[in-house]
């Protein structure tokens, strides 16, 4: 009869770590895109903001539109600058979370690698025993077969 492994428990603690490791790196990864999808966003509507702004100017403009068009650039670089730091500690988030996944792989794979020695000891050991039960069983026959009269 074979033997269970082992590490059995550690293994699957170790499987089931990995796979939250997994689930974490996709949210904070899906979470990034987010964040530089709103960037992009931002920076097309600042890019369209101004060039409504040239246009204003040259079709002539007074002084409380200029400012008003002026203070509304100012609150969007504003939250462009938001953004992009909002994206780069989503990024620093990524960052750690692919490295805890890459630990969580790593440590997977090692008890990936234990296991499947165990198993083929395990296997190794049950074929001697299935030989050594053949040579048994021919051995019983070729003596019966050479007393017999």
């Amino acid at each position: 009869m074979s033997k269970k492994f082992p590490l059995k428990v550690l293994h699957d603690l170790a499987q089931h770590r990995s796979e939250e490791a997994t689930r974490a790196l996709g949210s904070v990864m899906s979470e990034e895109q987010a964040m530089q999808n709103k960037l992009n966003l931002l920076l097309k509507y600042r890019d369209d903001y101004q060039e409504k702004f040239r246009a204003a100017i040259r079709s002539g403009m007074d002084p409380a539109g200029w400012r008003n068009f002026q203070d509304f650039l100012d609150k969007l670089e504003t939250a462009i600058e938001q953004q992009r730091t909002a994206l780069a500690q989503s990024r620093q988030a990524t960052s750690v979370a692919k490295e805890e996944w890459r630990s969580r792989q790593s440590r997977l794979k090692a008890f990936d690698t234990l296991s499947d020695r165990h198993q083929q000891r395990e296997q190794q050991h049950a074929a001697r025993r299935e030989q050594r039960e053949q040579d048994e069983v021919a051995g019983l026959a070729s003596f019966h077969a050479r007393s017999a009269p």
